[in-house]
């Protein structure tokens, strides 16, 4: 698909936006600022990315000539860099696509997740305490403020239940989707901190982790 008449049209919007940043009275209605410099950032960032994408594409298309080349070393360094080159592009596009879907009005709001241990025990609370780090490690790399408003702790580390706050730039957007019940099927911690001392004592130094993702 080509998605330059919409780029176009997202290029003119921005145009529009820094003529109205530039007013010396913008920032009267901090509100109306919020809104209009969050819509900035992203469009600066969706014509980075339409940037980038062109500059891919037409990296591509060199390094395809340079492989039919005659020259045999030439053409085995550009064919290495096809693939990842592929993929880099595949990525671009979707980046692309995605920001140019319509925005749910919502989509900017903060988000309440709640983590609840439900039966399993210690081992659903266990769980329940990887799934609070996941979200906290997943907030932080997106630059997102992470609060933790209540939990009530179990006796093995793990939490019964625990209520977090995540603030940011599209948190709901990326997190709306989250929810569902999960499984636990990973070896208990006390059997697996015991099953670690006792082979590390046999020389053999081999441990099995917990088990695979949730399903």
């Amino acid at each position: 698909m080509d998605y330059t008449p919409l780029i176009e049209k997202r290029r003119q919007r921005l145009e529009e936006l820094e003529t109205v940043i530039a007013e010396p009275d913008f920032f009267n209605d901090q509100k109306r600022a919020s809104e209009t410099m969050r819509e900035h950032r992203r469009l600066k960032e969706l014509m980075e990315t339409w940037d980038s994408l062109n500059a891919t594409e037409q990296q591509l298309a060199d390094n395809q000539e340079l492989a039919k080349t005659d020259d045999p070393e030439l053409a085995e360094l550009a064919a290495m860099e096809i693939p990842e080159l592929e993929a880099a592009l595949e990525k671009l596009r979707s980046d692309v696509q995605y920001s140019l879907l319509p925005r749910d009005t919502t989509e900017d709001r903060d988000a309440i997740i709640e983590i609840r241990a439900g039966t399993g025990g210690d081992e659903a609370s266990l769980f329940a305490g990887d799934l609070l780090r996941m979200y906290q490690r997943f907030a932080e790399e997106r630059g997102w403020r992470f609060e933790h408003l209540e939990s009530s702790p179990s006796d093995v580390g793990g939490f019964k239940e625990v209520v977090c706050r995540i603030a940011g730039e599209e948190v709901f957007r990326f997190l709306k989707y989250e929810g569902g019940v999960h499984r636990v099927q990973r070896v208990p911690a006390h059997l697996y901190r015991h099953r670690g001392r006792h082979a590390g004592s046999g020389g053999s130094g081999h441990r099995n982790p917990p088990g695979g993702p949730p399903h």
